[in-house]
């Protein structure tokens, strides 16, 4: 039976390959696989949190914070403040350059008073035992115009005395 080609093409033109092959071309598939294979890796936004603890002779700061996001994201941050002594005034101070374009939509619990001094956020919570400690939830949002990312300090306080310290990045892509 012979096969009728259109002009320019014969028989040999398409020798060696399958009727599927020349109908269905593989490499957009192969780059769409590429594409989710990075995206499953985090690189580009999202996975797990990063954690991060200082401890200093009267306290330990753990902060669990993402690394990296895309704007218009929602995402969760864990602050734990421990006491190794009695603390009068425990406080959580946050830099304002790390929470520049990020709306902060909950912290639970709620502190007992807020204020903000010298560049920071500041989160005053009721006396703490020796050997009691505080857990904090923060949800936010990048938002929208954000590009590039911020940094800054977390800073777990007895009033004014800073008990233990970490630095903050986060990465945000578009």
């Amino acid at each position: 039976m012979s096969r009728s080609f259109p002009d320019g093409i014969d028989q040999q033109s398409v020798a060696g390959h399958s009727a599927l092959a020349l109908r269905f071309p593989w490499y957009p598939l192969v780059i769409l696989g590429l594409i989710l294979a990075v995206a499953l890796t985090g690189v580009l936004g999202g996975g797990d949190n990063r954690v991060s603890r200082a401890r200093g002779q009267a306290g330990t700061l753990t902060v669990e914070t993402p690394e990296r996001l895309r704007n218009g994201v929602f995402f969760e941050m864990r602050f734990t403040g421990e006491a190794h002594r009695a603390l009068a005034r425990p406080t959580l101070a946050i830099e304002a350059s790390y929470w520049r374009e990020l709306s902060i939509n909950t912290m639970v619990p709620a502190p007992a008073g807020q204020s903000y001094e010298d560049g920071f956020f500041l989160f005053q919570y009721d006396p703490l035992e020796a050997g009691k400690r505080i857990s904090l939830k923060v949800d936010g949002q990048v938002n929208p115009a954000m590009f590039g990312g911020t940094r800054g300090a977390i800073e777990w306080r007895d009033g004014d005395d800073v008990l233990a310290a970490t630095p903050v990045r986060l990465i945000v892509l578009p």
